[in-house]
């Protein structure tokens, strides 16, 4: 019997040696060997492809290494314009809430001074006594 070769007694979920220039995984953090196309723990896409020059990048870089181009720009658009729609949903929500309160304290004060009983100014009033 032989013995078996060191490659066959590999466990793929270790880390590949760091002198063969592992690929790392943007979704496990698993290092995969360089000409792996998905991660061999989680199954995910190792490289992407650049929009504008076609080089094959590895996925955790954020621009490409030929033309410095923005791999994952969606993801920053995304963001940004959620949220400055968000912020822009709160000022209208706060100017809405002060204006209601605003209303709210006229007519509140239109109702008193209309339906409340005027003092009556026939008498004088009385004199407070001095301590």
């Amino acid at each position: 019997m032989s013995e078996p070769t060191p490659d066959e007694n590999a466990d793929p979920a270790q880390p590949v040696a760091p002198s063969a220039n592992p690929v790392h995984c943007a979704k496990c953090f698993q290092f995969n060997p360089r000409e792996a196309e998905k991660c061999c723990a989680c199954g995910a896409h190792l490289w992407v492809k650049c929009r504008k020059c076609g080089k094959k990048n590895v996925r955790t870089a954020s621009r490409c290494a030929k033309c410095m181009r923005n791999l994952h720009p969606l993801a920053f658009l995304t963001f940004s314009a959620r949220r400055s729609k968000l912020f822009r949903n709160r000022k209208r929500k706060r100017l809405l809430v002060g204006l209601t309160i605003l209303l709210l304290t006229a007519v509140s004060a239109w109702v008193l001074y209309k339906y409340l009983p005027e003092p009556d100014r026939s008498r004088p009033p009385q004199a407070t006594p001095a301590y």
